[in-house]
């Protein structure tokens, strides 16, 4: 295990905004008490609570992800409309102590699903103009 440092700092803070997660113009998280991970090196990892994301469309890959600074983390694919993105999210199942608030929480690779920060103001007008499209699973 090793600790951030002035070398490789890891930051995990609330965001302040509302944060969403698309593939495919399909919102797959939705939340407005997502963590945001800036890691030195890494583009930043928006982390959702599981009750804002549309887990019936991700799998576990069984997959482990290890991070000598976070811990050990799930991995899990993105299946919709016969697109399969394998190793797209993330969720830590044994944090380090400093990556705790992490546990249980799903991280998108934002270099595969687009992740963003809106305002609340700014939702309507989104949706109107690019309304996504929440899909149920059967």
């Amino acid at each position: 295990m090793l600790s951030p440092d002035p070398d490789h700092p890891i930051l995990i803070v609330p965001t302040r905004r509302r944060v969403r997660a698309l593939h495919a113009n399909h919102l797959i998280a939705d939340s407005d008490e997502a963590l945001v991970v800036r890691e030195a090196g890494q583009p930043a990892w928006h982390y959702f609570p599981v009750d804002d994301v549309e887990m019936a469309f991700l799998g576990r890959t069984g997959h482990l992800a290890q991070c000598p600074y976070k811990g050990d983390a799930e991995t899990y694919t993105l299946t919709m409309e016969g697109e399969i993105l394998e190793d797209v999210a993330r969720v830590f199942v044994d944090p380090t102590p400093m990556a705790e608030s992490l546990r249980g929480r799903v991280g998108f690779d934002p270099r595969r699903v687009e992740v963003y920060e809106i305002d609340e103001a700014d939702i309507a007008q989104a949706d109107a103009e690019h309304p996504p499209t929440r899909l149920t699973a059967i």
